[in-house]
């Protein structure tokens, strides 16, 4: 169901449609490196939350993947490659979405952003720990709670 995302204009989609590439980049990234198990297991977590997801939001995930690799590749080339500004470019874009978000039905908003926060753990944990897998590095750990957008109770 996709009629939430109707609320909004073209441009406020494609914002949205952003959202999940932008925290790949920034979860990936923290460490100042994007390996490719993070962006293969990011790529997975989007294919799977296209249709094992709450029906509401499975076509935005649907959405998102058919233009994932796509816009992780834009978002690197265009986004400055030192850590800290590239973190806060991208904490200031995602900051951006509170408004988008704010538009949506409480149920919808709700979801993508719980969502939000457990896509970005996910991504945290695809590289790190013990034998590379399953422990969030500490340069993670300050930005997975996804600060930047308002929480939705």
């Amino acid at each position: 169901m996709i009629n939430d995302l109707m609320k909004l204009s073209q441009d406020e989609r494609e914002q949205l449609y952003d959202a999940i590439p932008m925290i790949t980049v920034l979860i990936a990234g923290a460490d100042g490196e994007i390996s490719e198990a993070e962006r293969e297991w990011a790529k997975k977590v989007t294919h799977i939350r296209g249709f094992n997801n709450p029906e509401k939001i499975q076509g935005y995930y649907e959405e998102v993947e058919a233009r994932f690799e796509t816009r992780i590749d834009e978002l690197i080339e265009k986004l400055p490659l030192n850590v800290e500004k590239r973190n806060d470019e991208l904490t200031e874009q995602l900051s951006a979405l509170n408004p988008v978000l704010n538009k949506l039905g409480y149920s919808y908003h709700k979801q993508l952003y719980k969502s939000f926060l457990s896509f970005a753990k996910h991504v945290a944990r695809a590289d790190g720990g013990f034998m590379g897998v399953f422990a969030i590095d500490r340069d993670e750990e300050v930005l997975i709670d996804l600060s930047m957008l308002e929480p939705v109770s």
